[in-house]
């Protein structure tokens, strides 16, 4: 019962640390997009990164699982964001 306990309690962790870094990122990714820097969303995420890990609130697997996936995801979204703004540029 214990081991079926921990396998859920895992599983849950991964799928709610990656569903939440998926929302945190889309909504920081929005939001720089609305003034057209959608390349300044990952560093917003960073911010947040390191704010939650100076305030220690990483003690939780689905915690730590949200950071991990949140770092993950602004890194791949860094450079869609910068080519988001080239494409801009040569629609004006």
């Amino acid at each position: 019962m214990i081991l079926l306990w921990l396998v859920f309690e895992t599983l849950f962790a991964l799928a709610g640390g990656l569903a939440v870094a998926l929302i945190l990122n889309c909504m920081f990714w929005w939001a720089a997009k609305i003034v057209r820097h959608p390349e300044w969303g990952p560093c917003f995420v960073f911010l947040g990164l390191i704010i939650l890990l100076y305030e220690k609130a990483g003690s939780s697997q689905l915690a730590q699982m949200t950071l991990l996936f949140s770092g993950l995801i602004a890194v791949a979204c860094w450079g869609e964001g910068q080519d988001w703004r080239a494409r801009q540029a040569e629609r004006a």
